[in-house]
């Protein structure tokens, strides 16, 4: 019994060593997706083709879990909350992070956004009411002159020759605030009681529909206000926003 308990333990310990690297692989390959895709997309048109390829991937994955009838179920409630998480996420999260990526540098964008830890534990102390010890203190200071050495893109000594002077403010801003986007939305989302593949999907079809709305809206405008908004889209833009959608946010 002990050798075939020692036996399935290491298979599943094979098992998670290896979906890991599948998904250490996947995420470490976005920001190059990113910047391809934005090399020919703005982060609006972008957003569209990501939303709709997550959106036929989850579809898939539903169905080959046996996922087929649930959908009937879900309580109008489940339905409206999906609602807000969608404007949250992927709609305002994921363009207001394309726009800091077509601003910044990839590896500047992609750390800032990755402090939305930080912002999860300072977020939790009023909202779920989390103690934290000295320790955990210091860890976030720490975190923070991260951010700030990154933000001034590798040159703190700046601040003593010039001030406070970041090369693309804006872009730090927006990378700070999908952070911030993304800490909330793992707050709400913790009170999900519905299977997150369901959720996520559901998120993803009222973010369709909001990345729809602003497409047609900003193409109006184009339109009355002169060229500027749409860019020229390459084959290669469009299979980084295909793989985006299915790598990134589907899977």
């Amino acid at each position: 019994m002990a050798g075939t308990c020692s036996k399935i333990a290491g298979n599943l310990r094979r098992q998670a060593g290896f979906y890991a690297a599948i998904a250490i692989a996947c995420w470490s390959t976005v920001a190059t997706a990113f910047k391809w895709a934005l090399e020919g997309l703005t982060p609006a048109s972008m957003l569209f083709i990501a939303t709709t390829s997550a959106i036929a991937a989850l579809f898939i994955l539903l169905l080959a879990e046996g996922y087929r009838g649930d959908f009937l179920s879900i309580p109008w409630k489940a339905w409206k909350r999906s609602a807000l998480l969608g404007l949250v996420n992927p709609f305002l999260y994921y363009l207001i992070l394309f726009k800091a990526y077509s601003l910044l540098p990839a590896q500047v964008a992609q750390a800032l956004n990755m402090i939305w830890p930080l912002i999860l534990v300072l977020l939790s102390i009023p909202i779920l009411g989390q103690k934290i010890r000295w320790v955990g203190i210091l860890a976030m200071i720490i975190c923070f002159a991260g951010a700030m050495f990154i933000a001034l893109q590798g040159d703190p000594l700046s601040v003593l020759r010039e001030g406070m002077h970041i090369k693309n403010p804006w872009g730090v801003v927006l990378a700070l605030g999908s952070a911030f986007l993304w800490a909330v939305y793992f707050l709400v989302n913790m009170k999900n009681t519905l299977p997150d593949e369901i959720s996520l999907l559901m998120n993803f079809l009222f973010a369709w529909v909001y990345i729809a709305l602003f497409l047609l809206v900003s193409g109006l405008l184009s339109l009355k206000n002169g060229p500027g908004i749409s860019s020229a889209a390459s084959l290669k833009s469009i299979l980084s926003g295909i793989y985006i959608g299915v790598f990134e946010m589907a899977v």
